[in-house]
C-alpha cells in the first residue's frame, strides 16, 4: 500500500486524537490515584469493566502501532515535557484563584469584612500549595536523572 505524506499525517493525527479521547474517557471510569474532586460523571464502572476497557484500549493501541510501523510512520516525541505542561497549568490555576479575591467577588454583591478576610486567607493558603507544587517540580528538574 502506498500512502502520500498527507495521508500519513492524517492517519497519524487521527490515531493520536483517538488515543487522547479514549484515554480521557477511560480515566473517567475511575480507579485512578488522581480522581477529580468534582467529577463530571457518576463513577459507576465496575473494576471488571475498567480492566476490560483497559485491555481493549491496549489492543486498539497495538493495532494502531502495528499499522504505523507497517507504513513507516513514526510516533513523534512530544516537544513539551510534563513538568512544563504542569507549570503552565499552575500558572492558570493561580490566575483562576485571583478571581476569588474579595474585590473580584464584589462584582457579585457586597462581601463583608469577615468573609473577605476568610477568603483572602483561603486564597493565600491555596496559592502557597500551588507554589509548593511548582517548587517540587523545579527541585526535581534540577536533579540529574
Amino acid at each position: 500500500m502506498s500512502l502520500n505524506e498527507n495521508h500519513r499525517r492524517r492517519i497519524y493525527l487521527t490515531f493520536k486524537y483517538l488515543d487522547q479521547c479514549l484515554s480521557n474517557a477511560a480515566a473517567r471510569l475511575g480507579g485512578s490515584d488522581v480522581d477529580p474532586m468534582f467529577p463530571d460523571h457518576r463513577p459507576d464502572a465496575t473494576p471488571a469493566q475498567r480492566r476490560a476497557v483497559m485491555d481493549c484500549l491496549r489492543r486498539l493501541r497495538a493495532v494502531m502501532a502495528g499499522f504505523l510501523q507497517s507504513q513507516a510512520i513514526p510516533i513523534r516525541e512530544p516537544g513539551t515535557g510534563t513538568v512544563q505542561a504542569f507549570h503552565t497549568t499552575l500558572t492558570f490555576a493561580g490566575i483562576t484563584l485571583e478571581e476569588l479575591a474579595p474585590k473580584r467577588l464584589a462584582g457579585y454583591g457586597g462581601v463583608d469584612k469577615d468573609a473577605a478576610r476568610e477568603i483572602q486567607e483561603l486564597v493565600a493558603e491555596m496559592r502557597a500549595i500551588l507554589e509548593e507544587m511548582s517548587g517540587v517540580l523545579e527541585d526535581d528538574a534540577a536533579r540529574p536523572p
